[in-house]
């Protein structure tokens, strides 16, 4: 249809005549980059069909506004994850799932050894911004009214999604791996530890959210929860499923537990969630994901 580059492609519909059809346009693009994004976490090697979205691309307005077809500015993609813009909550999905994109492409990048050094400041790089917007998001959920903070935890899940996943890859390196590729020995060791703190911090962020997600559903229903926020939950289930196998943690145990009793309430309305259980099952005792050795 052309709705990816207005500019250069070929546009088969008619031009939008009024902002509000335009933003429906834009809005109506952004929600197949989130659905395109979210499918391919977890797939190794299997590349991202739509194109690589410029930093300069615009995100969706204010829902507000846009529900009331009043003229509103239009953010910028990076710009506005840098700056404290007013960026809707949608938008800010947007962002995440740009994030997770690159985590992805990043992920399956089969990176040659002379490029080593540049895979690692890569990583670095989105875990950093990564970083960066999910504490974005997390100030403004906090400073939102609770009947309405369940609109920010696609974004939310999606930063904690796209985090444990590239510190999935870079946590785990054995010594022949480490002498393998790269000049700077010293940054891929301490991208590493990155990673190791980092899966424990996201994870602690994640388990939060899981608790605030069983708490909307008990005040609002399973309606105000999206399927975002089941590869969070998975992935940070995992991850304490394998320190309950490394040190037998009580307290991990307690956490896979709680992530895994969330997901069990959502599975009536969200069958995925039934299928990341019989995945997360007795893996507190045996390997089924996180780290490799």
């Amino acid at each position: 249809m052309g709705i990816h580059d207005k500019r250069f492609a070929t546009q088969l519909g008619k031009h939008a005549d009024t902002w509000t059809e335009a933003e429906e346009r834009r809005r109506l693009w952004w929600a197949t980059l989130i659905l395109e994004r979210y499918i391919n976490v977890g797939f190794m090697f299997r590349p991202i069909s739509t194109h690589i979205i410029k930093p300069n691309e615009i995100i969706p307005a204010s829902d507000e506004d846009w529900d009331r077809g009043e003229l509103a500015v239009n953010p910028l993609l990076v710009m506005s994850i840098e700056a404290r813009t007013n960026v809707a909550p949608f938008a800010r999905t947007c962002q995440a799932a740009h994030l997770l994109g690159r985590v992805s492409q990043h992920i399956n990048d089969h990176a040659d050894p002379s490029d080593a050094d540049f895979h690692f400041q890569e990583a670095d790089q989105l875990q950093r911004a990564a970083s960066a917007l999910l504490a974005i998001v997390q100030q403004e959920h906090s400073e939102t009214e609770s009947s309405l903070r369940h609109r920010h935890f696609s974004a939310m899940a999606l930063c904690c999604s796209a985090l444990l996943a590239l510190y999935d890859v870079h946590s785990c390196i054995e010594t022949e791996a480490i002498d393998s590729g790269g000049r700077d020995k010293g940054a891929r060791m301490e991208l590493q530890q990155i990673a190791i703190d980092g899966f424990k911090r996201v994870s602690a962020v994640t388990l939060d959210l899981a608790e605030e997600i069983q708490q909307t559903m008990a005040t609002q229903g399973l309606d105000r929860i999206s399927p975002f926020v089941m590869n969070a939950l998975y992935q940070a289930a995992g991850t304490y499923a394998w320190y309950a196998r490394e040190n037998g943690s009580a307290s991990h145990l307690g956490a896979l537990q709680k992530i895994r009793d969330v997901m069990a309430l959502l599975g009536p309305r969200w069958r995925v969630a039934d299928d990341y259980l019989e995945l997360l099952k007795d893996t507190e005792f045996e390997h089924g994901g996180g780290c490799t050795m």
